[in-house]
């Protein structure tokens, strides 16, 4: 499956809430906005 399939606004929801969660970088964060941004995707 091509990952632009799998790739829609709940992943990315769910991976900035469990980015957040463990502790993660803002910076990472900052990157997985930028990715949803290309996708299309409005966070």
């Amino acid at each position: 499956m091509p990952l632009g399939k799998m790739f829609d606004e709940k992943v990315v929801v769910n991976g900035i809430v469990a980015l957040l969660a463990t502790g993660g970088s803002t910076n990472h964060t900052m990157h997985l906005v930028a990715m949803a941004r290309a996708a299309g995707i409005i966070i």
